[in-house]
């Protein structure tokens, strides 16, 4: 399954670490193209959906990180909207 998101970041100033993200893209969800916070937190959603997204660091990039973007241990914020859903 294919959705459309629009997702931006917003600061926390207890979090740590924040990625900053404007995407408005086309991901497939379930199949491993994304971190398990992401397939997690948007197979549930209804088109027209918005969300709040809170991912710990172990469903986002654990230990790793992601090269010089996010630290390792990084917990992951993100405001999303589900704008279509094709299968």
């Amino acid at each position: 399954m294919r959705l459309t998101l629009r997702s931006s970041e917003r600061r926390v100033k207890m979090i740590p670490h924040t990625l900053i993200l404007l995407l408005m893209t086309i991901v497939a969800f379930g199949a491993g193209e994304v971190i398990k916070g992401w397939d997690e937190g948007v197979m549930s959603m209804n088109i027209g959906g918005k969300r709040m997204l809170f991912i710990p660091p172990e469903l986002g990039y654990g230990s790793r990180g992601a090269g010089n973007v996010i630290p390792p241990h990084a917990p992951l914020i993100f405001e999303v909207e589900l704008l279509d859903i094709r299968k």
